[in-house]
């Protein structure tokens, strides 16, 4: 099972058992839990699921985007004295961030796909199939736009 904790001082710690959780959670309202809760004791649960090791450390990870890793203690970062985020939370942060900025990104203007922007579009087809004519109408080739054209003639 795995349980989060409200702590003092707005702290928060989330744990894991496979005992009986409330034998668990007894101990840390007992002040005879884990190191953090008892720097900061215990004030209520906030929640309760079913998981082992690696849910415990998601969901540390994700505790510790909401209220800040200097806040939360648990799974693979439960020592009291922390220096620096945790490699794990800045991997996990870059990732959600090239996710949101795919999921701002619309369509390639070019291409049609909307995975890139039409700076970065290489495609010779459509998403569609058909074929990518990108030649000046002034002097046919295809480094530069008719607008950009500084030749005279065809």
């Amino acid at each position: 099972m795995i349980y989060v904790l409200l702590l003092e001082q707005k702290k928060i710690y989330v744990g894991f058992t496979e005992r009986p959780v409330e034998e668990r959670l007894l101990e840390h309202f007992n002040h005879s839990g884990s190191e953090w809760t008892k720097l900061y004791p215990p004030l209520k649960v906030l929640h309760i699921s079913e998981g082992g090791k690696d849910e415990e450390n998601d969901m540390t990870l994700k505790m510790m985007e909401e209220h800040g890793w200097r806040n939360v203690r648990g799974g693979s970062w439960c020592n009291v004295e922390m220096d620096s985020c945790p490699p794990a939370l800045l991997n996990r942060q870059a990732n959600m961030s090239i996710e949101l900025i795919w999921e701002d990104q619309q369509a390639c203007e070019r291409c049609g796909r909307d995975t890139h922007a039409i700076e970065n579009c290489f495609a010779n087809n459509t998403v569609d199939g058909e074929p990518i004519n990108d030649a000046c109408f002034r002097c046919g080739r295809i480094s530069h736009w008719a607008r950009d054209c500084i030749a005279l003639r065809h």
